[in-house]
């Protein structure tokens, strides 16, 4: 499949800039009124969820653009893995820094817990991501592609 636009010119484009910076905020918006976390939620979008978007996301975007995984689901489920994967790399580095004799056992269930919100707040700055960056965007939609 041949894309609508050259590849070296897709990037940057104004709408992709503007959904990596609206992305992160997402889960404040869309998640936390349904489970009640206005507060820790924009905490944590602001705190994890750039760093998360520029040192996890930008790569995994990259990734997908090159592999033209750039589907709603396909952009939902890379922001839920990345996601997913943030407390678990923080756990991670928080028992490598600490004392060796420090029990894993609550990290492990800490890190369980967190992924699964993570995997939701991920979803939720997927979609946004995608609705503001690629729904609908020349730069990214296949013209060449028909309907299933």
């Amino acid at each position: 499949m041949s894309s609508a636009v050259a590849p070296g010119s897709r990037w940057p484009n104004a709408r992709l800039v503007l959904a990596f910076v609206v992305a992160p905020l997402a889960p404040v918006v869309l998640v936390s009124p349904v489970i009640f976390l206005a507060g820790p939620a924009t905490f944590i979008s602001v705190v994890y969820g750039y760093p998360a978007m520029l040192l996890l996301g930008v790569p995994v975007f990259a990734f997908f653009l090159r592999q033209k995984w750039l589907e709603i689901w396909q952009v939902m489920l890379g922001g839920a893995v990345v996601g997913a994967l943030v407390p678990i790399l923080m756990m991670v580095a928080m028992a490598l820094s600490g004392p060796s004799d420090s029990p894993l056992l609550p990290l492990i269930a800490a890190a369980a817990g967190l992924s699964a919100i993570g995997a939701i707040f991920g979803a939720a700055s997927g979609f946004a991501f995608w609705w503001v960056g690629l729904r609908g965007n020349a730069a990214y939609v296949d013209t060449t592609r028909t309907a299933r």
